[in-house]
This record gives structure tokens, sequence and C-alpha cells, in this order.
């Protein structure tokens, strides 16, 4: 991974009050260790909800033609594939694509849009069948997916943008459809500090411009979520890009919270970010810095498992699943077949007080719940 010095500057947010408070102070009673506060507070309410296991399944229309990714081959242009993000989604398009009969070719681009950019152009050239293009934001490699709409090349968007209807500006450059998790990982993150916290600590949230939109919402959910039920509270945001993480990422945030004696949760985008700080966060004697993110990779996980481990909590997406989502949205663009605006991929919140219910050793597609989304699209598909 390249490094370079990059900037990464806090912007301190007083949150204002926006109408509702959603715990009280810290009166109330708070078991940390279990991930749970005061049963009547919004907060704890919503987090309860956030940790159940999935049990619906999606109401998805089904494919009118079932075979029509049948000897297709599927490039999967990867965001680094040295993170478990990438991998397990890959994975997910894998057992999809030999479902559905397809071959998947694989590239990354390590979090670099003009080499992703490139590996565009490399599978246009070889006239691959579609292009599944997993945490690259599309308007960085607009004029690749251009020559790939030239060329009749479908590109299914992978992680990168909220449920919904492609806007028309990415369609017009040329991307089909998206295959995400649902929005809400933001609000799910403000809900369990909420909670965990009684609305009595101040927090840092370390987003990644490297990711665009998709990171500018989800800290933007959780602002605005957090704000809502703790309206006294202080949240500071600092951006820290990919490159950023492996170099400049544990000085900067541990220089933070020698400065910012009140901050006792650090919130990521993805759980890779706590890794990398984890021992800056250790080394703080006494402090019981407390860490949130998203992805639930195993670290993580492990982490949760730990009781003297920083880890509070982990949103994760089930990537398998978002994988399946993306090999559908393959299978319409083949087809001549309207795209799915949602694929209605679930978010499930891992705290200490569900970690024992999970399967480590099982795929993390199994992490979940009950529903059982393999047999739903081979259903989809083939009735």
């Amino acid at each position: 991974m390249r490094q370079k010095r990059a900037a990464i500057l806090p912007i301190v947010i007083s949150v204002v009050l926006l109408g509702i408070t959603g715990c009280q102070r810290a009166s109330e009673s708070t078991n940390a260790s279990a991930g749970t506060s005061n049963p009547e507070s919004v907060a704890a309410k919503a987090l309860a909800l956030d940790i159940a296991p999935v049990t619906d399944s999606p109401k998805i229309p089904s494919v009118k033609n079932g075979t029509a990714l049948r000897g297709k081959n599927i490039r999967f242009i990867a965001s680094g594939l040295s993170f478990p993000f990438s991998q397990d989604v890959l994975a997910g398009v894998k057992e999809a694509a030999a479902a559905a009969g397809a071959t998947v070719t694989i590239s990354d681009s390590e979090g670099d849009p003009p080499k992703a950019a490139a590996l565009v152009d490399q599978a246009v050239a070889q006239s691959v069948d579609i292009i599944l293009l997993q945490g690259t934001p599309p308007k960085s490699v607009a004029s690749s997916i251009t020559g790939a709409k030239n060329r009749g090349i479908p590109v299914i968007s992978v992680g990168s943008d909220a449920p919904g209807k492609v806007s028309k500006e990415l369609a017009d450059i040329g991307v089909f459809a998206y295959a995400s998790a649902t929005n809400d990982v933001g609000t799910r993150q403000a809900n369990f500090v909420a909670a965990d916290s009684s609305c009595n600590a101040g927090v840092l949230y370390l987003g990644s411009s490297t990711f665009g939109t998709s990171s500018s919402d989800v800290v933007d959910q959780f602002t605005k979520q957090f704000a809502q039920l703790c309206p006294d509270a202080k949240v500071a945001v600092q951006d820290a890009p990919l490159e950023a993480w492996s170099s400049l990422l544990q000085p900067q945030v541990n220089a933070f919270l020698q400065r910012n004696l009140e901050t006792r949760y650090v919130v990521s985008l993805v759980d890779d970010m706590n890794l990398a700080i984890k021992p800056s966060i250790t080394s703080l004697a006494g402090r019981n810095i407390r860490l949130v993110g998203s992805n639930a990779i195993v670290g993580a996980l492990n982490g949760l498992q730990d009781k003297a481990d920083p880890e509070a909590a982990t949103v994760g997406t089930n990537l398998y699943q978002m994988g399946w989502a993306a090999v559908d949205q393959a299978m319409r663009a083949t087809a001549g077949e309207d795209a799915v605006a949602d694929e209605q991929v679930p978010n499930r919140t891992f705290t200490r007080a569900n970690i024992d219910t999970i399967d480590l050793a099982k795929k993390s597609g199994d992490w979940y719940g009950s529903f059982d989304f393999r047999s739903y699209y081979t259903q989809l598909w083939h009735g």
C-alpha cells in the first residue's frame, strides 16, 4: 500500500438538539460489559432491535430468464483484497456465480481509483461479459465505465452507493445497478454509543474520503442520530484516507485522545481502522476507550469475545449476501431485465450482548440469522 503524509484534520462538531432526548445522563445505570443500558431509553430500545438476528426475506421480483449468466464471465474488481470486506464479498460472488453457471475472474485496485480505471479498461479490452466494481466510487472512474457501456458491458457498483435507483448521472456514465447494504450503519453505531454511554462521553469519528459519499453518508447518519439521542454530547470527525491507515492513523488518534480527555469512544467507518489504532488505545492506561466499527470482521468479533479488549461493538453487513445480490443484478442486466432498486442486504449490530450466540467458525454469511439467502436467490433465478 502506498504511504504518504496525508492531512487528517479534526473537525469538532457541537451536536445540537434535534428534538428528542434518547437517553438519560450518568445517574442511570449502564452495563457496559454487556453492551446494554437503561432498557427504557430510546437508544436501548433501538439497540435491542439492531442486535436481533435477521429472519425476514427481501421482497424482490423473480428473474424471468434465470439462465442468462450461464457460460458468462464476470470480472470482479476489488478495492483491496487484503481486507476481509472485499474477501467476503468476493466469496459470495463466487458462490452465486457457481449457482448461476458463470465464471469469475478477479483483479484488485488496492483502493487506488486510477488503478481501478485501468482495470476496468483492461476488462473491456478482454471482452468480459459483466463488471462488478467493488468499493470504488463510480464517478472516480467515469470515463472507463463509459468505455464499458459503449462495448455493451454492464457495470454493477458493489458496496459504494446507498441502495436505490441508479441516479441519472451514474446511469448516463454506464452504471446499471447498485448492490449495497441497507443504509443505516451510522444510525446503528449512534444507537450503540448512546445506549452504552448513557450520553456521558465524547466521541471521535473516523471517516475516510477514500470511499467518497459512502463514507460521508455514514458520518452524517451518525452525527444526526447521535444529536437526537445525546444533544449535549460532542463529536469530533477526522478524515483518514486509506493510504494513511498503516502509518499515520495511530499517532494521529493517539495525539487527539491525549488532547481530549473527555473522549471515551472512537467510532470508525470500518473495523480495519480500529485494528490499526488499537495498540495506541490500549497504551492509554486508565482511559477505558471503547472502539466501535463496522463490517464485523473476525478480528473485531474476536475482540468482543475478549472482555479486556477495547472493542465494544461493530455493525456487520452480510457481505456474502451482498455478493449474491451483485450476481443477481448481473443476471438481470444480462437478461435485459430491470435492475432491482434495493437488494435489501441486511445489517446486524454485534456487541458483547450477542457475540456468544455467533459461531465464528462458520462463514460470515451465516452470522446474521436464520434467513437462507442462498436458497432464496436460487429460487428467484430458477423458480
